[in-house]
């Protein structure tokens, strides 16, 4: 059984001028311990897709039609069941984690609320901090005992992306959607997250449905690869095999888009 299968998911756009499709009749299977990515440009319907599979879609946008079933629960049938997996059984690695947390929290307030909606509501105080430690330590972060008493402002970026991987990982889900999880981040601090999220899916087994814009990330993370235009996947296949015999010419843009050492205005130096 197939940890995530979506089927011919249909998403609409409600607009004063008309609707418009946001997603058009997609479809794709994730497999334990695998790394599924939907790549595309931005407004291509890659992370409206991720959002309707987590039922947290704007009030302006609608699932249609289609199916998404979650270890062979048909979640657009049961909502209920979507939203008492969130945080447990699924979880969210947002894009910017400067935003997805609360300036008025200190990491270990937020991090302890992770763990307790993960199921852990009985722990006490000492426990959810002795696991909220436990998870910093996971995530490679150094003093985490010290880093549950900081504000999210005392963190760099790098670091407070390593407090949202910790706070996904704190109910020991089985699949975890991360949405453009290193944009907001520089060039090495985006290959240390990487390597981080590549090493906790080996140990765990985790189904990794990754969301990005860049070719190079996907070809690194992912076991298939997604291209996606217009809402519609246009391009599909093995990830080494997809980037380098790509099958339509969006893909090959999305290649050339790719920075490159040692080119310059299209030229070498």
């Amino acid at each position: 059984m197939s940890v995530l299968h979506v089927k011919e998911l249909l998403i609409e756009l409600m607009t004063a001028s008309g609707i418009i499709t946001a997603v058009d009749h997609v479809s794709f299977t994730l497999e334990k311990g695998e790394t599924v990515t939907i790549i595309g440009e931005s407004g291509s319907g890659k992370s409206t897709t991720a959002m309707g599979v987590l039922g947290l879609l704007p009030k302006d946008l609608a699932v249609m039609s289609g199916t998404i079933e979650i270890e062979g629960t048909d979640v657009l049938a049961h909502p209920r069941k979507l939203a008492a997996m969130r945080g447990r059984r699924v979880a969210l690695i947002p894009q910017d984690p400067m935003t997805a947390l609360s300036p008025t929290h200190t990491i270990g307030h937020q991090l302890g609320g992770a763990v307790r909606r993960g199921g852990s509501d009985r722990l006490s105080k000492r426990e959810v901090e002795e696991k909220s430690i436990r998870l910093l330590e996971h995530v490679r972060i150094p003093s985490p005992a010290e880093q549950l008493r900081k504000f999210p402002h005392q963190l760099s970026g790098g670091m407070l992306q390593r407090v949202l991987i910790a706070s996904a990982l704190a109910a020991d889900p089985v699949l975890i959607i991360a949405d453009e999880p290193t944009s907001a981040l520089d060039v090495t601090v985006q290959a240390g997250i990487l390597d981080l999220l590549l090493t906790l899916q080996a140990e765990s087994e985790l189904a990794l449905l990754l969301i990005t814009h860049d070719l190079g990330v996907a070809r690194v993370m992912s076991d298939r690869i997604k291209v996606m235009k217009d809402g519609r996947f246009v391009d599909r296949g093995q990830a080494d095999e997809l980037v380098d015999n790509p099958a339509v010419e969006y893909t090959r843009q999305l290649l050339d888009a790719v920075p490159r050492l040692g080119s310059w205005n299209g030229g070498d130096r």
